[in-house]
């Protein structure tokens, strides 16, 4: 089967790491521009329900999590959060560094295209 892409798409991606240490806290930070100019900033993160804070007991963390089953299925909706655990000074330079390399990265896609 032939992939055809109908748009050229420019773009770069940062993973900002939890420090945590689990992978499966990171954030990934997408710039993205396509042919027509239009920008965008995308952030990626696993989030989770919190059905294990306050209990260790594993059929009330179960009977959480039909509850959000159930409330999904009906209403369509699921309110979850998730956090990136910052450790000092220097992991959030490395975020503003990474939104600092996208800004520099969508200048020079604009550059492209008015060439």
């Amino acid at each position: 089967m032939k992939s055809t892409h109908l748009m050229k798409l420019d773009n770069t991606f940062y993973r900002y790491a939890c420090s945590c240490g689990s992978p499966e806290c990171d954030m990934w930070i997408d710039f993205e521009a396509d042919e027509h100019g239009i920008i965008s900033l995308n952030f990626y993160k696993t989030l989770t329900t919190a059905d294990y804070y306050g209990t260790n007991f594993w059929i009330t963390r179960m009977w959480k999590r039909f509850k959000l089953t159930v409330t999904m299925l009906f209403t369509g909706k699921l309110s979850v959060e998730s956090e990136i655990v910052i450790k000092d000074g220097p992991h959030i330079q490395s975020l503003i560094d990474g939104l600092n390399e996208g800004i520099n990265y969508i200048k020079e896609s604009e550059k492209k295209d008015e060439n």
